[in-house]
């Protein structure tokens, strides 16, 4: 939300500034503030900018035909008036109503009632499309060697938008050491998690490793008890939703690893999931292992069961007659099933360390499956798939096969 403070001297402007201090954190980055500043001669030109208009008290009633010259420029503008005590009467109200202001409020009010002005516009904004709201997809599989992993990188490698690939394993961190990334770049996260530092929009991106062009991964912290904390303890929930509306807030997409775990804390993500992809495959121990599983996923997502989507790993036999099988022990909707198959590939036991991932080293099956799964998800646009695909070479990513083995 992009704020413009409008008063008659720079003095003014500050002192309009200075109510947003006062401002918790967590709700200045929950409505993604930011805050540009103009005088009467020359705010008509940054209206284009900004999404809120707060008019300054120093413009007395100079301020009417300022909101009426403003919202004849944009008429979706939202316009807050603040008036000193002497000018706090009816007839101004009046006058701000004519001019298609929002809201009067006096000089001297607590910062409260400007927050809830801006909560409620806020929440406008969302259900008119008007903020930015980034995507959480979580990954997750039925048990281990499926390649929860392999797909959450080339997912990330596939994005051509701003991508968060969130490493949830503790113990084995396969995600980030695939990719080259150690926990000790991100020592501030174990902070966050026990609380010895605010969690903010800057602090959470002080935590993720960039690796390629607009991908970023966050590594499990590097101090165990705080990992333990993370996935375990009952405190970790608040927590996690913090950090997932941060994440919706600084990227277009949040994808999160989970590998198999179902905790407190990846329940929270599975609840709040835009999209849940779960591996599983034909063999007799995935299919035992998907009926028990999803059974306690589904109880786990409650009203969110129809973000599940199933995507069969190395599977002979084709989803739907997977999902047939399935039917016997669990009904799962059929959009559920909708995603393609994953082939076998001796690819998907090389990439981790690569400086690519499956899908710069896969064969042509391989590649259009993750093209299918990612369009389905909206990481890849039409013209970007097509430049892609003429050339096996990833775009941006690390290369640095004896840093992996180092992290071995």
């Amino acid at each position: 939300m992009i704020i413009l403070l409008v008063d008659q001297t720079a003095e003014g402007q500050t002192k309009l500034a200075k109510i947003f201090d006062e401002f918790d954190p967590v709700d200045r980055d929950a409505l993604d503030i930011q805050l540009i500043s103009a005088n009467p001669n020359d705010f008509a030109t940054k209206i284009n900018q900004c999404d809120v208009l707060i008019l300054g008290p120093e413009l007395g009633l100079e301020s009417h035909r300022i909101a009426k010259q403003a919202k004849e420029l944009d008429p979706s503008l939202e316009v807050i008036l603040y008036v000193g005590s002497c000018g706090y009467s009816g007839e101004f109200f009046r006058q701000a109503h004519v001019a298609k202001a929002r809201k009067v409020i006096p000089v001297g009010a607590p910062s409260l009632d400007l927050l809830q002005e801006l909560v409620a516009i806020h929440a406008q904004f969302k259900i008119a499309g008007r903020t930015k709201k980034g995507k959480l997809v979580v990954v997750a599989q039925v048990k281990g060697g499926l390649g929860a992993s392999t797909l959450v990188a080339a997912l990330g490698e596939i994005s051509n938008r701003d991508t968060l690939l969130w490493d949830f394993d503790i113990e084995s961190k396969d995600l980030s050491r695939s990719l080259c990334v150690r926990s000790s770049q991100s020592k501030s996260f174990s902070s966050l998690i026990q609380g010895t530092k605010e969690l903010t929009r800057d602090s959470l991106r002080e935590c993720c490793v960039g690796i390629g062009n607009s991908v970023w991964v966050l590594p499990p912290p590097q101090d165990i008890a705080a990992g333990m904390d993370l996935i375990g303890h009952p405190d970790s929930i608040k927590l996690v939703h913090r950090i997932t509306e941060l994440a919706r807030i600084v990227f277009d997409y949040t994808i999160v690893d989970i590998s198999g775990k179902l905790t407190p804390s990846t329940g929270t993500l599975l609840r709040l999931a835009d999209e849940v992809i779960v591996l599983t495959d034909d063999s007799l121990l995935g299919l035992s292992a998907s009926h028990e599983y999803f059974e306690m996923l589904l109880a786990i997502m409650k009203g969110n069961a129809s973000a599940l989507k199933v995507v069969c790993a190395g599977a002979k036999l084709p989803s739907q007659e997977v999902n047939k099988i399935l039917k016997e022990y669990i009904s799962l909707p059929d959009i559920s099933w909708n995603l393609p198959s994953i082939p076998v590939d001796t690819a998907a036991s090389k990439w981790a360390g690569s400086g690519k991932t499956l899908y710069s080293l896969g064969s042509k099956g391989t590649k259009k499956a993750l093209e299918d799964i990612s369009n389905s998800l909206g990481f890849m646009e039409q013209t970007t798939q097509r430049k892609r695909q003429a050339s096996s070479e990833p775009v941006g990513w690390v290369r640095n096969v004896l840093q992996f083995a180092a992290n071995i």
